[in-house]
């Protein structure tokens, strides 16, 4: 007997779509990726432990703001000179500032991520 072919992940968030048409609710939970650029003296120079602890306080703030339903999570951080760059996905630019708020750091630059090139696609 031929086989079924498998259906794609764009074929099946069309599915999902359609679902909204017949008059159910559907819960996407779509977010943008940012990179905000916080503004820290020396950064680089930090310790490992304190860049650790800030890190962890950072985290508690975004589950807290997750169990109240915000939608924001984050990458990664990068620590560069006199920054420190961090990439996030969350529903607005305003939640981001929000957590920088409750979190206490900076976000001097907030740029929203509208295309992601990848790169070394090559390498086996």
């Amino acid at each position: 007997f031929p086989t079924k072919p498998q259906a794609s992940s764009t074929d099946i968030l069309i599915k999902k779509l359609n679902v909204v048409n017949w008059g159910y609710k559907l819960n996407l939970n779509i977010m943008n990726k940012y990179i905000i650029k916080r503004e820290i003296p020396n950064a680089s120079e930090i310790p490992r432990e304190k860049l650790d602890e800030i890190g962890n306080a950072s985290e508690s703030v975004l589950t807290e703001m997750r169990s109240e339903g915000k939608q924001i999570e984050q990458e990664v951080s990068y620590v560069a000179g006199n920054n420190v760059f961090c990439v996030y996905n969350a529903d607005s630019e305003e939640t981001i500032k929000e957590h920088a708020n409750r979190a206490g750091v900076p976000a001097n630059e907030i740029t929203l991520v509208p295309n992601i090139l990848r790169h070394n696609n090559s390498k086996g």
